[in-house]
């Protein structure tokens, strides 16, 4: 899931976000890309491809702004007026104070793998590691299976 950030939200923006909101009552408000093309853009490095073809595969053309490397050059230039950020959720708290929408695209969601070579012992803190995960994820402990 991804978030796009922005800290100079126009009444018109503001209208449409709200009338995005889902009907959970929970005050996320989502978006959707279509909102954001005549938005100029800034777009974190790993996803632009991913977010590139997302755009493309609606026959859309994104704004973009810039592609940024460092989140912290992102925010900068969010806070600035210069652009909206479209970034992983996990960067949420790095939005702090600005307006955060969450971007209704699931060909945006994303997974995350855990590799590590079959039958190899692995370290005590690489076993707690994948223990954690494997139990954020609601996954059996691994002697489960």
């Amino acid at each position: 899931m991804f978030c796009r950030c922005c800290e100079n939200v126009k009444p018109k923006d503001a209208a449409l976000c709200k009338e995005s909101m889902d009907d959970s009552g929970d005050g996320e408000d989502c978006a959707v890309l279509e909102e954001l093309t005549d938005r100029p853009l800034i777009l974190y490095r790993r996803y632009e491809e991913l977010i590139c073809s997302a755009f493309a595969a609606r026959g859309l053309s994104p704004n973009v702004f810039c592609v940024c490397d460092d989140a912290r050059d992102a925010m900068l230039w969010v806070g600035a007026g210069l652009a909206t950020a479209i970034f992983p959720a996990s960067m949420r708290s790095m939005c702090s104070g600005m307006y955060i929408s969450t971007l209704a695209e699931p060909v945006l969601e994303t997974k995350t793998l855990i590799i590590s070579k079959k039958g190899a012992p692995l370290a005590p803190v690489a076993r707690d590691f994948m223990a954690v995960c494997r139990e954020s994820m609601c996954l059996p402990p691994e002697s489960a299976k």
